[in-house]
């Protein structure tokens, strides 16, 4: 038998028609998420076999339903004592009361031990960045409800969870259960608000590849992880000696961690890299950029057009995936002189979008060691030819085109 909650609106304004989705993998029922609202998740018998299905209308909220556990506070021994969070940062206790009134202690950090568990209401979820970004998280608060009483309570998102073997959908704080009259494993409706006018990013990523796709999301999971972190406080410290030990692990050699405050910037870009689906063996990976771009060098003498080969800024356009390479240190290199030397100051990051926002045409891009963290840049096109705009602080090499 298969059971459907319906609630009835007191308005009487219709709603759009309830759609139903089959949905095998939770990438489906994020890209289902984009644009509607989620009625119900479940199995079902479609001739004779079970299936996953979501059952959604078209709307401007996303709406969760599922198991509930609870998490966060000095008995959360699940927790590492220094384990971060995913939607709160360090600096945002210090700008915002309503983010320092979670915590014990109102100067930071931002742990998930320190969480006012038995007097704050917050709420962690597996939330789509794609569709609701750390920063419209931050400032929003979600409805997450009781469907058997009704009752209700607003919770603050604060970090990203529980495990999808978990079979459960969110995370909850002990006072926001305590208001609901929850325990764990009792199912509750989570109701996460859309950004205003929006039903995905604000830059697009242009259509390509799967590899570049898959390169965009790993860079772009990796900033809303950890922007915000310095990269000496947990838990980006141990992530970046991460970065260094699977690369090393890899390519067998060159990729030895000694401290997070050695250059990790081309570290960053080749573990994204592999994480997306590029192969050591093709790109060459390696701890300076100059490295990795004068072997793109080389590729290009004899494939110009091949995949992982150096561009001129003038003569393509940077796609997402690409990865554009930049002076370092006062260095005004060219790309005639990058083709004959494997060593020089440089930085290079990730383009993860590529679109227009109300001061033009952009690139969008995601690198490390940027302001001692993972940042995000925006770089400037040409309207109309969508290449780079030179600039004289910094100027650019190169652009390793993806694919």
């Amino acid at each position: 038998m298969n059971i459907v909650d319906v609630v009835f609106r007191p308005d009487g304004v219709p709603l759009p028609a309830l759609e139903v989705f089959e949905a095998e993998t939770e990438d489906k029922v994020r890209e289902i998420m984009r644009t509607h609202s989620v009625v119900q998740y479940a199995v079902m018998k479609i001739n004779g076999q079970p299936k996953k299905v979501v059952v959604a209308r078209e709307g401007v909220s996303l709406t969760l339903r599922g198991k509930m556990s609870t998490f966060g506070g000095p008995k959360d021994t699940g927790m590492k004592p220094r384990e971060g969070l995913a939607i709160i940062r360090d600096k945002d206790i210090q700008d915002r009361p309503d983010i320092a009134a979670l915590f014990e202690d109102k100067r930071g950090p931002a742990l998930g031990r320190r969480l006012l568990n038995k007097q704050a209401s917050y709420i962690a979820c597996r939330w789509d960045y794609k569709t609701t970004s750390r920063l419209h998280l931050l400032d929003s608060e979600v409805i997450v409800r009781n469907p058997l009483t009704g009752k209700t309570v607003k919770a603050k998102p604060a970090d990203w969870g529980p495990a999808e073997w978990t079979n459960r959908v969110a995370d909850l704080s002990d006072f926001a259960v305590g208001e609901l009259g929850l325990k764990t494993d009792d199912v509750c409706e989570v109701i996460i608000p859309l950004p205003k006018g929006a039903n995905g990013p604000v830059l697009p990523a242009a259509a390509g590849s799967d590899l570049r796709g898959a390169v965009v999301a790993v860079a772009r999971g990796q900033f809303e992880r950890f922007h915000g972190i310095h990269e000496g406080n947990e838990p980006l410290s141990s992530r970046i000696k991460g970065y260094w030990d699977e690369l090393q692990g890899v390519t067998g050699a060159g990729f030895v961690f000694e401290d997070t405050g050695v250059a990790w910037s081309a570290v960053f870009v080749c573990w994204c890299l592999m994480q997306g689906g590029v192969q050591h063996a093709d790109f060459g990976f390696a701890v300076a950029h100059s490295r990795f771009v004068f072997a793109a060098n080389k590729r290009r003498q004899t494939d110009p057009v091949g995949r992982y080969t150096a561009q001129r800024i003038e003569e393509y356009a940077p796609k997402p995936g690409d990865i554009i390479q930049n002076n370092r240190a006062g260095n005004s290199f060219s790309f005639d002189q990058a083709v004959k030397m494997p060593q020089y100051k440089s930085h290079s990051a990730i383009v993860v979008a590529v679109g227009e926002d109300d001061q033009g045409l952009c690139a969008i891009t995601v690198g490390g060691n940027e302001e001692d963290g993972v940042g995000m840049k925006r770089l400037p096109l040409d309207g109309a030819t969508g290449k780079l705009v030179p600039r004289k602080r910094s100027p650019y090499i190169s652009i390793i085109k993806l694919d």
